[in-house]
C-alpha cells in the first residue's frame, strides 16, 4: 500500500508540473581556476540582491579590478557594469539607468562607488580599477554611497577583508 501512495504522489507531482525548487548557489564558494588563473574574491556592498555581496571568481593572474567585476557579472548573469566619462558608475544596476553617479550630487555630496582592498583589513585603493592587479587570494571591495568629504567620507565594505574568512579556502 505505501508504495502504490508513493507512486501516486509521484504522479501527482509529475502530472501537475509542481515546479522543482532550483538547487542554491553558494558564489562565495570559488570556482575552480584554470592554469594561469586566480580566484579573487569580491565583495559589493549596496548589491540588491544579498546572494551577491561575497563573490569568489577566476581570472587570468595580474587581471585588473574591472576584469574581475566583468567576471562576477558573467558568473552572476547580472546587468553590464556602465561608465560615464571612463569611470565606473553601476554595478549590478546600482544606481539604477539611467543614472550614474553625479559630479557633484548636491548639498549631499558625490556619489559613486568606493574601491577597497581587502587583506587584514580594508584600505581604499589608491589607483583606479583598472589600473589595479590581482592575484591569488585577492579581495576587492566595493561601496556604494554619498559623501561630502567634509563630513562624511567613503567607507569601507562591513564585510571581512579577508579571502579565507569570504570563502571558505586559503589563498
Amino acid at each position: 500500500m505505501k508504495r502504490v501512495l508513493l507512486a501516486c504522489a509521484v504522479l501527482i507531482a509529475f502530472a501537475t508540473g509542481c515546479p522543482e525548487q532550483p538547487p542554491t548557489v553558494d558564489y562565495s564558494k570559488c570556482p575552480t581556476a584554470a592554469s594561469g588563473q586566480v580566484q579573487v574574491a569580491v565583495v559589493v556592498e549596496n548589491a540588491p540582491n544579498a546572494a551577491h555581496k561575497v563573490v569568489c571568481v577566476a581570472v587570468a593572474d595580474g587581471a585588473n579590478g574591472i576584469d574581475v567585476l566583468n567576471a562576477r557579472q558573467a558568473r552572476l548573469g547580472t546587468a553590464p557594469l556602465r561608465f560615464k566619462n571612463g569611470f565606473l558608475c553601476a554595478i549590478d544596476d546600482v544606481p539604477t539607468a539611467p543614472t550614474c553617479g553625479t559630479d557633484p550630487a548636491g548639498p549631499d555630496g558625490y556619489t559613486y562607488w568606493s574601491y577597497w582592498q581587502g587583506g587584514t583589513s580594508w584600505s581604499e585603493y589608491q589607483v583606479g580599477a583598472s589600473d589595479s592587479e590581482v592575484h591569488q587570494g585577492s579581495v576587492e571591495g566595493w561601496n556604494y554611497g554619498t559623501w561630502n568629504f567634509v563630513n562624511t567620507f567613503p567607507t569601507a565594505p562591513t564585510h571581512s577583508s579577508s579571502f579565507s574568512a569570504l570563502t571558505g579556502s586559503s589563498a
